[in-house]
């Protein structure tokens, strides 16, 4: 997250406020703490627990993690060092962090996380068959959230007592504790298809430092005291992960979108502009957030519309950001998109699991041979008629090798095409169907 591309924001939607852009075309992200610096393992997200449920059956809960289900959308884990990003979270900038042996000053102040369950990203019928849907017009709860990060401590500090402050809200409430707004673009940018691309963000108090909370707005709060005991109470894999129940955050009315926030406060005092965070035995305690990085086209990430999972963070300095606060990563180009390590476990009492609802617009897509190395035959089956429709094959870098423009398909017909695919090299890569704005994607193997 070195630097992020700058749109210009136009109307939030929520409250009907006008935002107003500030002229300034990027806004520098600064540097990342390496990820070799920590030696943590490779993170399992609770939605490895999930258990399919009887496909006939409804109501029950389910594990939502926006990482892992990117991964799996794109055929990668996002869990491994090769996506992993690891930075500083602190509650100012007067603390100084070690920036791959670059010293600066600490410039994050909180983290925050937007979950859509209803996208189609967590209720793709191949990967998430016999789970439960939460739809657009189901009610739900939030049950429990876990975060996973490193706290990290000085030995020699062991009275110091720190806190980590999670806070969370339904989302969508009125007003609201989320900011929508469509970013209207002069043209297309990267990858995307469209020019308006809608986004949901956390709503920053900057009174209590943490999630804006609304007349209206339900909200929970965690305080949790951070010990020696905490930092040494790890996962098999050396991760802190802090399991979280949550109450007041029962029967969210339909079309809630979730949001949590993190933030850390110190029980220590220093120098300010002099000390820094813990460096091989010395300086003070402090949380290493972490946040997997996809590996779209161009460095934006790959985007379905009407898709609200995002995540973001708060710069300690958010001139040229005003009262938004959060700078969503959509905006982040350069080296690519981030999900935070947030893990949600959501329950709804009425829910169909996903291999029983109408969750996508895909009847049926038959793409073969697979393994292949000549030609590729693809037939598809919509459920309504879309317009545009399109097929890409990507490489393990994200890009995009091959497009293909199936153009208008009628719905409850079976349309094919055949490909060439004798100019890619061997190896493996990922195809998608692109229809009314939903994708399906899957593993490609060139022969």
């Amino acid at each position: 997250m070195k630097k992020i591309l700058f749109f210009g924001l136009t109307t939030l939607l929520c409250s009907n406020i006008s935002l107003k852009a500030q002229q300034k075309s990027t806004v520098d992200l600064k540097r990342e703490v390496p990820a070799s610096t920590i030696n943590k393992g490779t993170h399992v997200p609770k939605t490895a627990l999930n258990v399919a449920q009887d496909k006939k059956t409804r109501g029950g809960a389910r594990w939502y993690s926006s990482a892992d289900a990117a991964g799996i959308a794109n055929g990668s884990n996002l869990f491994d060092q090769a996506h992993l990003n690891v930075n500083y979270l602190w509650q100012d900038s007067t603390l100084k962090g070690n920036f791959g042996g670059t010293s600066d000053n600490i410039w994050i102040k909180s983290v925050g996380q937007v979950l859509d369950p209803t996208a189609n990203v967590h209720n793709d019928l191949t990967a998430h068959a016999g789970l439960i849907q939460i739809g657009k017009n189901s009610v739900f709860n939030v049950d429990t959230v876990a975060i996973t990060c490193a706290y990290v401590r000085n030995p020699a500090k062991a009275s110091i007592v720190d806190t980590l402050i999670v806070t969370i809200s339904k989302g969508n409430s009125a007003p609201s504790d989320l900011l929508f707004w469509p970013e209207d673009q002069a043209a297309v940018v990267g990858p995307y298809s469209i020019d308006t691309i809608f986004i949901a963000n956390p709503a920053f108090d900057y009174t209590t430092n943490t999630l804006k909370k609304n007349v209206g707005s339900v909200a929970f709060t965690a305080k949790i005291p951070l010990t020696v005991a905490v930092a040494n109470d790890t996962t098999p894999n050396g991760w802190n992960q802090f399991v979280i129940p949550v109450t007041g955050l029962q029967n969210l009315p339909a079309g809630s979108i979730p949001v949590m926030t993190m933030n850390f406060k110190s029980g220590d005092t220093w120098v300010p502009n002099v000390d820094s965070a813990y460096n091989n035995g010395l300086g003070l305690n402090h949380i290493l957030f972490a946040s997997s990085r996809e590996n779209p086209p161009a460095g934006f990430r790959a985007y379905t519309k009407r898709d609200y999972n995002i995540s973001s963070v708060m710069k300690n300095d958010t001139t040229g950001w005003g009262f938004v606060g959060y700078i969503p990563s959509f905006y982040y180009n350069s080296p690519g998109y981030e999900h935070h390590w947030f893990d949600w476990k959501l329950s709804c009492a009425s829910c169909a699991p996903v291999a029983v609802n109408d969750v996508t617009i895909f009847n049926d897509v038959n793409v073969f041979p697979n393994p292949a190395s000549t030609e590729l035959a693809i037939n598809i089956n919509l459920k309504e008629n879309a317009k545009n429709v399109s097929f890409d094959i990507t490489n393990t870098l994200g890009q995009v090798v091959k497009s293909i423009k199936l153009g208008n398909v009628n719905a409850n017909q079976t349309t094919g095409e055949i490909i060439k695919i004798s100019d890619l090299s061997a190896g493996m890569y990922i195809y998608t169907l692109h229809a009314n704005g939903q994708k399906m994607s899957h593993k490609l193997l060139v022969k």
